[in-house]
C-alpha cells in the first residue's frame, strides 16, 4: 500500500533537471546526507535503490518545497512503521457479541472429581505379590495367545547367538504377573471395584526358562482427586536380580 503512495512524489523526486555538467553526478548517498537527513535515508533504503550508483540528476538539485514533500512523507512513513508511536500496537476494532457462539469448557490436564468411598480401603504401603516359576510351556503358550513367536525365545540355536546364550522369556509374561498382583489389589474394593488404569514399566534383565520370579506391589501414593492408587512394582528372580520395575495404577470405581 506504501509503495503506491509514494508514486505522486516519484517523479518530484527523480523527474529530469537540467544539473551542472562541470560538477558531475553526486552519489545518492551525498544527495541524501545533504539535503534530506535521516527520514529520506531511510526511503530511499526502503525501496532497494540506496547503492553506488549514481544518477544524472539527485535530490539536491531540487527546489525547497519539494524537498519539504518528501521529507514530510519519509517521516510519515517512519511513524507509521512505529506503531507503539500512535498508540495502535494493541487497538482492535469493537466487535460485536450477537450471534457470538458460547465460549467451549477446556480440559485440563488434571481432571478432579468426588472421592469415592472405597478408596478407604486402601493405605500407603499396603503390598502383594505373586510368584511363579517359568517354563518352556509358559513362554510357548504366551507366544500362542499374543503371537510373539520371535526366535529369541522359541528357537534355542538362534539364542546362543545372541547375548543372552540360551532362549528368555517374553518381557510381557512379566507384566502379565504384575497383572495378577493388580488383580488381588482391585478385590479389596467392594462392587464396582477397581481396574487396572496404567502400566509404566522398564524391562532391566532377561528371565530364563526355569527361573523363579516374584511380582510385587506395593501402594507407595493416593491421589484421592482422582480416584487412583499408584503402586511400586517390582519383579526379581530366585537370585534377587530386578527383571522389571516401574508403576502401575490401580482406578477406584
Amino acid at each position: 500500500m506504501i509503495s503506491f503512495r509514494l508514486l505522486p512524489y516519484w517523479n518530484v523526486i527523480f523527474a529530469p533537471r537540467q544539473a551542472d555538467p562541470s560538477a558531475g553526478a553526486p552519489s545518492i548517498r551525498e544527495c541524501t546526507q545533504r539535503a534530506l537527513g535521516p527520514a529520506a535515508r531511510f526511503l530511499v533504503l526502503f525501496y532497494g535503490v540506496f547503492d553506488s550508483t549514481r544518477l544524472p540528476d539527485c535530490l539536491a538539485i531540487y527546489p525547497a518545497h519539494a524537498v519539504k514533500k518528501v521529507q514530510a512523507f519519509a517521516q510519515t512513513v517512519l511513524t507509521v512503521s512505529n506503531p507503539h508511536s500512535l498508540n495502535l500496537s494493541h487497538t482492535r476494532r469493537p466487535q460485536s457479541t450477537k450471534n457470538r457462539p458460547a465460549p467451549q469448557p477446556t480440559l485440563t490436564s488434571r481432571t478432579t472429581m468426588a472421592k469415592r468411598p472405597h478408596m478407604d480401603c486402601y493405605a500407603v504401603g499396603d503390598t502383594a505379590d505373586f510368584a511363579k516359576t517359568v517354563t518352556e510351556f509358559d513362554i510357548y503358550g504366551f507366544a500362542g495367545i499374543v503371537g510373539d513367536f520371535y526366535a529369541v525365545h522359541l528357537n534355542e540355536e538362534f539364542a546362543k547367538t545372541t547375548r543372552f546364550e540360551k532362549r528368555i522369556a517374553q518381557g510381557c509374561l512379566s507384566v502379565g504377573f504384575l497383572s495378577t498382583v493388580m488383580g488381588y489389589m482391585a478385590q479389596k474394593a467392594p462392587s464396582p471395584g477397581a481396574v487396572s488404569y496404567r502400566y509404566d514399566i522398564t524391562f532391566n534383565a532377561p528371565v530364563f526358562i526355569g527361573d523363579t520370579v516374584t511380582a510385587r506391589l506395593t501402594l507407595r501414593e493416593k491421589d484421592d482427586d482422582r480416584n487412583i492408587c499408584v503402586f511400586r512394582a517390582d519383579v526379581t528372580r530366585q537370585d534377587g536380580t530386578l527383571v522389571a520395575s516401574g508403576d502401575t495404577y490401580l482406578k477406584v470405581l
